[in-house]
């Protein structure tokens, strides 16, 4: 056999590198190694990406479910004073959800319309899985079963009128600081709006939007800064002082007594 014969033979006995065969048995070479690292992690940024868009296109159907159409609308002109613009709108709202029904709920209250409200109410207390909806909605009921039984009938009719921006001679105020992307404002909403429906002939209720450019100077007297700001109750007395305040969400039960104290003092 030629020394060239011998040479070609050599180099075919050689072993490929351009493949990954195990460099010991029962183990992977570096580069093979390396090269499955980089498959998984392209693999798990891959499922991260899907994950991720999963996650956007359930929270884009949640909230979708949170707000049915038309609903911000609604609780625009319930907050505007429109009450009766208001109960219409909630009632065109399709396929209604428990918070729906606790403001038409609130507006027949307003509106004087107590059977309506007892209906409204009674629905969410029968409906909703929200233990704090559900109990406002029971103090809504016992509320109204009170003042018919004291009244003996359905008494005058609310005043319809928006909430005023300043405090009335002698008469105290709540002012609420919210946000509309706050999540905590818009579950603080309807308690919010419940106690306005009770004590809207003796106390002042003011809403002011933090983001709004006109609220800056209230905003930052009253020192309210950013998401851990808000929602802020501040209460005022007869002279315009501010007694108490709270911030974050409270309960009915909380924010009755504030304003009756405010009321005692």
């Amino acid at each position: 056999m030629s020394v060239l014969e011998r040479f070609k033979v050599t180099l075919s006995g050689l072993p490929d590198h351009r493949a990954c065969p195990p460099a010991v048995p029962g183990a992977e070479s570096s580069l093979c190694r390396w090269s499955n690292f980089g498959s998984r992690q392209q693999s798990y940024l891959t499922g991260a990406v899907c994950i991720c868009l999963l996650l956007a296109a359930w929270l884009c159907l949640a909230e979708a479910q949170a707000a049915p159409f038309g609903f911000a609308e609604a609780v625009e002109s319930y907050n505007a004073g429109k009450y009766s613009q208001a109960l219409s709108r909630f009632q065109a709202i399709r396929d209604p959800d428990a918070l729906t029904h606790y403001y038409m709920a609130v507006c027949g209250r307003k509106l004087n319309q107590v059977e309506l409200a007892k209906q409204h109410y009674q629905w969410v207390v029968d409906h909703t899985l929200d233990p704090t909806l559900k109990r406002n909605a029971e103090i809504g009921l016992d509320q109204l079963s009170d003042h018919q039984s004291a009244s003996g009938h359905q008494g005058a009719p609310a005043t319809t009128g928006p909430a005023s921006s300043h405090s009335s001679a002698g008469r105290p105020r709540v002012i609420h600081f919210f946000a509309r992307w706050s999540a905590p404002c818009k579950r603080l909403a309807p308690v919010l709006a419940d106690a306005q429906a009770q004590f809207h002939e003796s106390v002042d209720f003011q809403r002011v939007d933090i983001d709004d450019p006109h609220s800056a100077k209230l905003v930052h007297q009253y020192g309210i800064y950013g998401i851990m700001g808000v929602p802020a109750l501040f209460y005022l007395d007869r002279r315009g002082r501010a007694v108490n305040h709270t911030t974050g969400m409270v309960s009915r039960e909380e924010l009755v007594h504030n304003i009756q104290a405010l009321l005692d003092r």
